[in-house]
């Protein structure tokens, strides 16, 4: 764990509550050495800033780590949602690649 850029992301939130991408970050930071700390982040972000569209990748990620496919693929569906009414083209076309991996995966 680094925790030097922890406490670097912990010090900027304190600074800047509302900016999602620390949040993020800091999320991110979580993610191998202790994903259920990562799940808690990334769950809270969807909360409190349902458009920050990354983080809907990230979170099916992680549940289709620990098998809960079909929460990740709810967690796509969000995804796309947000990302179709953003017009976010980039992010769509990910989180529709990715939702198709594993829908067709568990259709094997």
């Amino acid at each position: 764990m680094n925790n030097t850029r922890i406490d670097l992301l912990l010090s900027y939130i304190k600074e800047n509550p509302n900016d999602p991408f620390n949040h993020y970050a800091l999320a991110m930071e979580y993610v191998l050495i202790e994903p259920a700390k990562a799940l808690e982040l990334l769950n809270m972000l969807i909360k409190e800033h349902e458009d920050y569209v990354p983080t809907y990748y990230q979170l099916a990620k992680l549940h289709e780590a620990e098998q809960n496919f079909s929460i990740a693929l709810k967690t796509y569906e969000k995804g796309l949602g947000v990302a179709m009414y953003l017009k976010d083209h980039k992010a769509y076309s990910e989180l529709q690649r990715a939702y198709h991996t594993l829908a067709e995966s568990l259709e094997d």
